[in-house]
């Protein structure tokens, strides 16, 4: 008897098994079924019967796209051309692909225009392979809507790829890029800030200008030299300088003018930027000014840049 049982036992785990599998097998046959029909009913009907019919020469393909959230999140980029052999240049496919409107529907359809010559870069190939690419016009998006096909009319010869894009769900902050208005842009120019001097009471009204010699100098500014280490007027050596002034009103306001840098601009031009510093009234006057030197060769237009 003990050996009668034990002969019967692989028969009876087999059938176990067997009845195992076949249960399962019909949980893999009704989760297909489902996502089956999931599929088609995640399609709209489709109707191409108002589209016009392919012209002599071409056919007519469409992309149908199923139903999705958010559909103005997707976006189709279709790929129209035809493979060829080719070598390791870039190539692309001479053409275009029009957009067209379908009179009375309000719908719209696209058509290439082209003659199939493939155009190239012009690079020299290490070897003479040639490999089997499909080669397209430019690629294009359109937009996703799966209420309605994309209908190509392309050449017998051509066939359309495509991709779907999906854009994320979050909305990402762009960056600003801090201008610096107290740095000139462009190239920097060298200068050197001259001291201990004034404006002579001659100089009747404000002015922002190029000095370029020893007697344009003298008529607008005098040396007013003081004790002391750094008392001496900045020396000029206008067959190597030019000076750059700035010269205000008379004012009983503390007022400065601060040079944030100077900077070759475009066509040579020189530009200065400054800013000016204006402070508590005051029981007397002064004339603000300041001035540079900047280097000779810099024969440019001045352009006097003030920032806030």
């Amino acid at each position: 008897m003990t050996h009668s049982k034990d002969a019967n036992y692989p028969r009876k785990e087999f059938r176990k098994i067997m009845k195992k599998s076949a249960v399962f097998f019909i949980i893999v046959l009704l989760i297909i079924s489902t996502f089956s029909f999931a599929q088609e009913k995640n399609y709209e009907p489709l109707d191409l019967a108002m589209f016009p019919k392919a012209e002599t020469g071409f056919k007519q393909v469409y992309i149908q796209v199923p139903v999705v959230e958010n559909e103005e999140n997707y976006k189709i980029e279709l790929h129209v051309g035809k493979e060829a052999l080719v070598d390791c240049n870039q190539h692309f496919m001479n053409g275009q692909l029009s957009e067209l409107n379908l009179d009375g529907w309000g719908y719209t359809y696209f058509k290439v225009e082209s003659d199939g010559a493939i155009s190239s870069t012009k690079m020299a190939c290490l070897d003479s392979k040639l490999e089997r690419k499909f080669i397209t016009l430019t690629p294009q998006l359109v937009r996703y809507n799966s209420k309605l096909p994309v209908v190509v009319y392309i050449p017998e010869n051509f066939s359309v790829k495509y991709k779907i894009f999906k854009a994320s769900d979050a909305l990402l902050d762009a960056k600003a890029i801090e201008l610096k208005q107290d740095l000139p842009q462009l190239g920097r120019i060298e200068y050197q800030i001259i001291n201990n001097y004034f404006v002579k009471n001659t100089v009747k009204k404000g002015q922002k200008h190029k000095i370029e010699n020893q007697k344009e100098f003298d008529a607008l500014f005098g040396a007013a030299a003081t004790m002391g280490k750094d008392g001496k007027p900045t020396a000029i050596d206008f067959k190597k300088q030019n000076v750059i002034a700035i010269i205000g009103n008379r004012t009983n306001y503390k007022t400065s003018y601060e040079i944030k840098g100077i900077a070759m601009g475009a066509m040579g031009v020189v530009v200065v930027t400054y800013k000016t510093n204006k402070g508590t009234k005051m029981t007397y006057s002064i004339r603000p000014f300041t001035a540079v030197t900047i280097d000779k060769d810099l024969t440019g237009k001045i352009i006097f840049n003030e920032i806030k």
